[in-house]
Formats: C-alpha cells, sequence, structure tokens
C-alpha cells in the first residue's frame, strides 16, 4: 500500500517495523473488513499523521510542494502567480499545517499542542520550501524573468547597478528569508490554533453523543 510505504520513509529506521508493521495489520485485518476500502484509507492516513513528529511532517511537506513547484515551473515557465493560482498552490500547503494540528491535539485535547505543532510544521515546511525555490530561481531564470510578476525584481536590478541578474535574484531571495520564515510561523500558528480548536469542538461533539441514551 503507499500510505504504508510513505509512512515507512518518514519513520525512524527502528520504528518501521513495530508502528508501521502494527498499523498496517490492524489496517488489513481489523478496519478494511469493518469500514470498506475508501473509510479505512481516512482512518490509516490519521493514524499514520499521529505517529509523524511536525518536523518531519514540515520536511515532507516542504519537499513535496517544492518538488511541485519546480514542476509547475518546468511545464509552465511563464504562468504568471494569479490569486487563484496562488491560493491552488498554498491552499493545500495551510490545510496540510491544520490537519497537523487537529490531530495533534485530538490526541492531547490541549489547543496548545496544536497551536505548537502548528507553528512546527509551518516553520520547517517553509525552511525546506524555500531552499527549492532558490533552487527554481537558478534553474528557470533564463525564461521566469520573463514572467510581469517579476518585472518589479527586474527594474530593481536595472537601477542596482549590479552586473548579474542572476546574483541580484539570489540576494533578494535571501535577504526575503527571514520574512519567509516569519510568515511561515505566524500562519502555522494561526492553522494550529484552527485545528486545536476545531479538534476541542470535536471532541465536546463525541464526548455528547456517548452520552446521550
Amino acid at each position: 500500500m503507499l500510505l504504508d510505504r510513505l509512512l515507512r520513509l518518514l519513520l525512524k529506521p527502528r520504528d518501521r517495523d513495530t508502528i508501521a508493521g502494527d498499523l498496517l495489520e490492524e489496517y488489513r485485518e481489523v478496519v478494511l473488513p469493518a469500514r470498506g476500502r475508501v473509510r479505512a484509507q481516512l482512518w490509516y492516513l490519521r493514524q499514520a499523521l499521529s505517529v509523524i513528529d511536525g518536523v518531519t511532517l514540515g520536511l515532507a511537506l516542504g519537499l513535496a510542494f517544492g518538488i511541485w513547484n519546480l514542476i509547475i515551473t518546468w511545464l509552465a515557465p511563464l504562468a504568471d502567480d494569479t490569486p487563484s493560482a496562488l491560493l491552488a498552490f498554498y491552499g493545500p500547503m495551510l490545510a496540510g499545517w491544520g490537519i497537523g494540528a487537529f490531530i495533534a491535539a485530538r490526541r492531547s485535547g490541549r489547543v496548545a499542542d496544536a497551536i505548537r505543532v502548528g507553528t512546527t510544521i509551518g516553520f520547517v515546511t517553509i525552511v525546506v520550501f524555500y531552499a527549492a525555490c532558490l533552487v527554481r530561481v537558478n534553474l528557470f531564470l533564463n525564461t521566469i524573468w520573463l514572467r510581469s510578476d517579476w518585472q518589479n525584481l527586474v527594474l530593481r536590478f536595472h537601477a542596482s547597478g549590479s552586473e548579474s541578474l542572476r546574483t541580484f535574484a539570489n540576494y533578494e531571495y535571501v535577504k526575503g528569508t527571514p520574512l519567509m520564515l516569519g510568515l511561515g510561523c505566524v500562519f502555522g500558528a494561526g492553522m494550529g490554533f484552527t485545528g486545536g480548536v476545531a479538534a476541542r469542538m470535536s471532541l465536546l461533539v463525541s464526548r455528547t453523543w456517548r452520552r446521550k441514551p
């Protein structure tokens, strides 16, 4: 199963046979026959996310979105970053942070844990993703500098007197690193709070239903 292989990649070597093996066994022998394939896979995904720490999940998300960004640029290097395109790209990233925080709060029952996990995932995701953005700039600079959303940077380059657009673009990206990391923490904390509140509400609803005769 694909989810099992992904989980094993994200777990520490000593945990791959114990955690992943036990989870896969329960999925096949108990959950799948009782819930069907779709609901069983959702159960497996939730359980898998619950055993992955925030740093590892952030690394996985940052790598996934970094590669996705490189592929998009390779396929359509002149496509502008329109609001709808940005929403389609960053929306799933933010959702991933919120889901990780939601699961952390479901496990502990504390919104503070969700905020901590969301902040961690957001920070690590942006570290890896921004590194991939630097790779993207250097791989596709000869094309992407013609995009309309790059023209402001190109104008600043001409005004700076710098001799190399590549050097100037890399400098601008590196200079913006603290801001991007800060935004990762802020949005990560925000999604953590949202996920934590949603988890607390779901726990209250579950307890209410259990108390009903």
